[in-house]
């Protein structure tokens, strides 16, 4: 029999540099691979299924939560049936994060000593389509990392952690071209949606290469709710019950003469765009985009 304590090793962000560290907390016992036969399905929820862009399910999302709150759990199970056997796809436990390749993130190895940060177990920070994230979190459940993605890569057919922080480029970018507040978005009520941020391309024709409408989220928190970049359109559709939340991808950019796009016009509770190429010529029809009083999100107008 294995012990009943293990270490959750937190994970945080301080001046660009990645630092960890470990200390001890209770925890089930360490499950074996094989989920459907050594796991006490009486201890596990079941959260939810993540499912690819066809409708294809992906897995099944099971966690041993610690306490009868059901927010902050010791471990997570992924399982797809395979062969008419329930397979587990992904695991996290306060060890590590495996996927069907192997170990995907060595929580010890990776730690240093930070025992101040008191970490707990993990919630989930967000749930899409084909990914999820989660923060660790402390006995008091303040959040003691930085939100942890892990999603699925469809060319390797497995889930994995990514990093999702900016890259070097990105940052030399913005110093170069910062973010401006171009509008503040109002609904018919006057109540703020959100703002419009935006970074030029090509600041003399007005070419943006990114827009963000930067609001806040059902559970009081505040983000991006919908974008625009070089890959398409997003929205964020929250669930209000769950505060969680699925990005999804409206309109995909694929023509091969796109540089950016401009902003035509914006008025209380929408904007227009338009795609352009690198002189500034329009490849696109005027795209609105107007907020949805009834889903509650921005979204292109059609």
């Amino acid at each position: 029999m294995l012990s009943t304590q293990k270490w959750v090793v937190p994970v945080f962000v301080v001046g660009g540099l990645i630092l960890m560290g470990a200390v001890l907390v209770p925890h089930q016992e360490k499950q074996n691979v094989n989920y459907a036969s050594n796991v006490n399905k009486s201890i596990v929820t079941r959260v939810t299924t993540l499912k690819n862009p066809e409708g294809g399910i992906l897995g099944n999302i099971d966690v041993i939560y610690i306490d009868d709150k059901k927010d902050v759990f010791s471990a997570l199970y992924m399982t797809k049936e395979i062969n008419g056997t329930s397979t587990l796809v992904y695991k996290m436990d306060a060890d590590a994060f495996t996927n069907s390749l192997g170990v995907d993130f060595d929580m010890h190895k990776s730690a240093a000593q930070r025992p101040d940060t008191n970490p707990w177990g993990f919630e989930f920070h967000e749930i899409g389509g084909d990914y999820f994230a989660v923060n660790l979190r402390s006995y008091a459940r303040d959040s003691v990392s930085d939100p942890i993605f892990v999603a699925w890569d469809k060319s390797k057919d497995v889930f994995e952690k990514i990093y999702l922080g900016p890259t070097e480029e990105d940052l030399d970018e913005y110093e170069r071209n910062p973010s401006v507040t171009l509008y503040a978005l109002k609904a018919r009520d006057g109540s703020e949606l959100g703002e419009l941020n935006a970074q030029y391309r090509d600041k003399e024709k007005k070419i943006l290469k990114h827009l963000t409408v930067v609001g806040k989220f059902p559970n009081g928190g505040e983000g991006g709710i919908y974008w625009i970049d070089e890959k398409g359109f997003a929205n964020r559709e929250s669930d209000h019950d769950n505060f969680l939340s699925t990005d999804v991808k409206e309109l995909e950019i694929t023509n091969e003469n796109y540089f950016g796009f401009q902003l035509i016009s914006f008025k209380d509770d929408h904007f227009l765009v338009r795609l352009v190429d690198e002189e500034g010529k329009s490849i696109s029809k005027d795209i609105t985009v107007k907020w949805n009083y009834d889903k509650k999100v921005f979204e292109i107008v059609k």
